[in-house]
C-alpha cells in the first residue's frame, strides 16, 4: 500500500511538472506488430528464425504471405537483456522484446483482418497496427488560424511554428524584451505577464 501511495504521488507530480503535449501516430500502413509468446524460435548462433507453429504459418498463408513478410522488430534485443537487478540485487524481469515481430502487409490485404485473425491464436499476446507516435502541439488558440506567418504551407513564407513547437513549446520563466507602442496589458495572453512599461 506504500508503495502505491509514493507511485501516485509521484504520478500526480509528473502531470503538473511537464508541459502535456497531445500526440498524434504516424501509421506505417503496411505492417503490424505482433507479440509471439511460442510458436517462432530464433535458430541459434543466428539473426535468423523459423516459425514452428502451424496455426501461424497458416494465417500468414490466409492472406498469401509466408515467414517471409515477418521480420524481428528489435533484432538487437537478446534473452539476457529481459534481466536486470536494482541497486539491492533484487532481479526485476523485463518484457522479452525478441518476441515482438514485425509483419509486413500486402497492399491487397487489410490490416484489421489479419490483426483479428492473429489474436485467434493462444500464441499472440498482442496484434496492433505499426505507428510511430510523435507530439502534435498545436495550439487551441481561437484566432490561430489568422496567424498566417505561423502556418500556412509555404516553403517561403511559412516560419513552420507548428514543428518546432513539437519540439519546444517555450517556459513561463522566459522574459522577451517587445519594443512597441500599442500593449494592452489587459489581453488575456499578457495579463499579469508584463512587468512594465517604459516610455521615452
Amino acid at each position: 500500500m506504500k508503495h502505491f501511495l509514493i507511485m501516485s504521488v509521484v504520478m500526480i507530480l509528473m502531470i503538473f511538472a511537464f508541459p502535456i503535449f497531445a500526440y498524434t501516430q504516424v501509421n506505417y500502413s503496411d505492417e503490424i506488430l505482433v507479440y509471439f509468446s511460442s510458436g517462432i524460435a530464433k535458430v541459434k548462433n543466428s539473426d535468423s528464425f523459423q516459425i514452428d507453429d502451424m496455426e501461424i504459418v497458416n494465417v500468414l498463408g490466409k492472406f498469401g504471405m509466408d515467414q517471409s513478410n515477418v521480420s524481428f522488430a528489435f533484432p538487437d534485443f537478446k534473452e539476457s537483456d529481459t534481466l536486470h537487478y536494482d541497486d539491492k540485487y533484487r532481479v526485476i524481469k523485463l518484457p522479452n522484446m525478441s518476441r515482438i515481430f514485425k509483419v509486413k502487409v500486402p497492399e491487397n490485404v487489410k490490416r484489421k483482418d489479419i490483426i483479428e485473425e492473429f489474436l485467434k491464436l493462444q500464441t499472440v499476446l498482442f496484434a496492433e497496427p505499426n505507428g510511430l507516435a510523435a507530439p502534435s502541439a498545436i495550439p487551441n488558440d481561437t484566432y490561430f488560424s489568422y496567424q498566417w506567418g505561423l502556418k500556412n504551407g509555404s516553403t517561403e513564407r511559412d516560419i513552420h511554428a507548428t514543428q518546432a513547437w513539437d519540439i519546444y513549446t517555450g517556459s513561463s520563466n522566459n522574459i522577451i524584451a517587445i519594443v512597441d507602442g500599442g500593449i494592452d496589458k489587459t489581453h488575456p495572453d499578457l495579463e499579469n505577464k508584463v512587468y512594465g512599461v517604459w516610455r521615452r
